[in-house]
């Protein structure tokens, strides 16, 4: 059995954002909302978006697709599907969301809100050439209380009786 000294390579590099953006939005007042995600090493600062969408369909929401091949041997696999192509639809959807930050920070309050309304919210990590999308963050704002009868109370003259028997020093 002869060998061959000659073998070839294909290297092949892959940019993939290394880590997970995880946003958080709390309601802190019935116009304000309070938003805050982890950094993420080696980016070039964050974007802070708000959903501008109407109700709650989430229309224009990112979407991931999977297809597989109908062809592959589910058995054979152990019941893993071969996945032949993988898209998260960012990009397209800018249209439906309204940048209200964009810096170094990793925090933001968002003020000027609708009390008892809900709030969605999307950070975006740029880095060198490539991005990376955090999670939907939602908060409602609360309502403003409802408006009440006024409760001044006033008094003119108050009348206060002391029995004899309490040893209170009576002044004059």
């Amino acid at each position: 059995m002869a060998y061959s000294d000659y073998a070839t390579t294909t290297a092949m590099t892959l940019s993939i954002p290394v880590g997970v953006l995880y946003l958080t939005a709390t309601a802190v007042s019935q116009t304000q909302i309070g938003l805050a995600w982890n950094e993420i090493p080696d980016t070039t600062g964050y974007t802070l978006s708000r959903y501008k969408g109407s109700g709650d369909t989430m229309e224009g929401q990112p979407v991931c697709l999977f297809l597989h091949d109908p062809a592959v041997n589910m058995s054979a696999n152990q019941g893993r599907v071969q996945i032949k192509e993988l898209s998260i639809d960012h990009e397209q959807n800018d249209e439906y969301w309204e940048q209200i930050y964009s810096g170094p920070d990793t925090a933001y309050s968002d003020t000027g809100l609708e009390p008892d309304t809900a709030y969605k919210y999307r950070v975006v990590a740029i880095m060198a050439g490539d991005a990376l999308y955090s999670n939907i963050a939602e908060a409602t704002t609360p309502p403003v209380p409802p408006d009440g009868p006024a409760r001044i109370i006033r008094f003119e003259k108050i009348d206060v009786c002391i029995p004899e028997s309490t040893n209170i020093i009576k002044g004059g």
